[in-house]
């Protein structure tokens, strides 16, 4: 497990050219493209733009104190996990774009418990829960929209809304795995068409709640 520290101005995430990654905050450029196992971080000594690829990964990202931007593309899919953590904070400050296809997707595979996401308003077109043994706990209002068919997935696992706010196109839960909601007393507003609250198998789920809406 490494840090990765983004010092390569306006570039893809996974360019081999040039310098864009360093080992430290501001840090000399020519470190590794991230892997699966290292904390990727977009501090306040980041700028430009970071282009997302199908070969994004990393444990946990970071983008505390960032004001640039990341492009997520369609039909790309971000692995965010790993069996020691996998955890996930955008800045208030930074722009996050996105394709409003759905598969413009962050997937989180941790297999731990504890991690926490903070969007920090950003939406997300696509997302997805799938590490068995993981769990995720929300920090603020989440936001899966984009189209009508934008989809928060949990597959494996547990998801701990927090009584937070979450708004998205549709849930869906439909598998067999162990897995869980938590609900709290949270609000969960769906736009979506057709069948937005997807729990047609229900077996291996389990829901928790204290006062919440659907």
């Amino acid at each position: 497990m490494a840090n990765r520290y983004w010092v390569g101005s306006t570039a893809t995430w996974d360019a081999t050219a040039g310098s864009k990654w360093a080992t430290s905050s501001g840090g000399a450029g020519g470190a590794a493209v991230p892997t699966a196992a290292d904390d990727v971080f977009f501090d306040s000594s980041s700028s430009g733009t970071c282009t997302l690829s199908s070969s994004s990964v990393c444990r946990s990202l970071d983008c505390n104190g960032f004001t640039g931007t990341i492009s997520h593309p369609g039909s790309t899919t971000v692995n965010i996990g790993d069996a020691s953590g996998g955890s996930l904070r955008f800045s208030s400050g930074m722009t996050y774009t996105r394709s409003s296809a759905t598969s413009s997707q962050l997937a989180f595979i941790s297999t731990t418990t504890g991690n926490t996401i903070t969007t920090n308003g950003k939406t997300l077109s696509s997302c997805s829960f799938n590490g068995a043994g993981g769990s995720w706990i929300l920090q603020d209002t989440f936001n899966v929209t984009g189209s009508a068919s934008s989809v928060l997935t949990l597959t494996a696992g547990t998801l701990d809304t927090n009584g937070q706010t979450v708004n998205a196109g549709r849930i869906a839960s439909n598998n067999s795995n162990t897995r869980q909601f938590t609900l709290g007393a949270s609000t969960i507003n769906l736009s979506g068409t057709s069948t937005v609250w997807d729990m047609g198998t229900s077996s291996g789920l389990t829901i928790t709640q204290s006062g919440s809406t659907i």
